[in-house]
């Protein structure tokens, strides 16, 4: 139950902040290279920001080429990916601590590498029906 609360928090205070705007890198920190760690932990938000719009556009144009029965179960494939993605993020933080903002940017990194992930598999399988 702690762990679940943990997440919840943690989810909530990363996207509520995205939406009220108040994660906002410091002047003069680029944040635009997601191929290097990010050099300000506000990055983390941002990184995680980006990829997750791109998993949301990747995940329709795959969803477009599929039949219903795939589509259903694309569907609960991507439902089982996010409990996956909520439940690690979930013990990341917990080996890190929860606390403060760097429990934050933490919970927002593993967001993003773990998003990341799931949009190059995604991508994989929208390029060729053979990485399947």
């Amino acid at each position: 139950m702690i762990a679940i609360r943990t997440l919840v928090v943690t989810c909530s205070i990363i996207f509520c902040q995205n939406v009220l705007g108040q994660v906002v890198p410091p002047p003069g920190v680029d944040c635009s290279n997601l191929d290097s760690p990010p050099p300000d932990p506000s990055c983390s938000v941002v990184f995680f920001e980006k990829v997750d719009r791109q998993l949301n556009d990747t995940y329709k144009k795959l969803l477009a080429r599929l039949d219903n029965e795939g589509k259903t179960k694309l569907q609960a494939s991507q439902r089982a990916w996010v409990a996956f993605r909520d439940a690690d993020i979930a013990l990341v933080v917990h080996h890190y601590g929860e606390g403060g903002s760097l429990g934050e940017a933490i919970a927002a990194y593993r967001a993003f590498q773990l998003t990341r992930q799931r949009v190059n598999e995604l991508n994989d399988r929208l390029k060729d029906d053979a990485k399947w």
